[in-house]
């Protein structure tokens, strides 16, 4: 099928928002690229057979956990180029715990990581993936303006 796409977004998920876009239930199909999520609990979520949900160049600023897929988990999914800065070192769960058949082909991986203190763990088959230290307030600004670009869309 062809697919939808969730772009240029800026939202604000205060309230106890559980993710950004929430793609389960046999949701499928949706590019969700150029967003900048701010507050969510889970970035990317795939629950109850979403499929062929690809997430990227977006920024998740403040997130519980950065990628959310719990079974039945969905199907060729995709989670790649995006920027997460999740509250804790282990809010970036990459390939760890969830099985590789389960991502599209090269679905995971050239992420920029961002934890408190680095330690966030990058398993196999997370390619390209980089952790360091939280970004300042003016380098988190730069990303978000650079996954909102070019802004407004004419």
């Amino acid at each position: 099928g062809a697919f939808r796409q969730v772009r240029h977004n800026f939202v604000l998920g205060t309230y106890k928002s559980q993710e950004g876009i929430d793609n389960d239930d046999g949701s499928s199909h949706y590019l969700t690229h150029n967003n900048y999520f701010a507050l969510p609990a889970v970035g990317e979520k795939s629950y109850a057979n979403g499929r062929w949900n690809h997430q990227f160049r977006n920024v998740y600023a403040y997130a519980g956990t950065c990628i959310g897929v719990i079974p039945p988990a969905g199907e060729n999914n995709a989670f790649y180029n995006n920027t997460c800065m999740p509250l804790t070192d282990a809010g970036y769960t990459s390939t760890c715990a969830i099985p590789a058949e389960r991502w599209a082909a090269g679905g995971i991986g050239a992420n920029k990581v961002f934890t408190p203190t680095a330690a966030a763990k990058v398993c196999a088959g997370d390619n390209g993936t980089t952790v360091g230290t939280w970004l300042s307030d003016a380098a988190l600004t730069a990303a978000a303006v650079a996954a909102l670009a070019p802004f407004p869309l004419v």
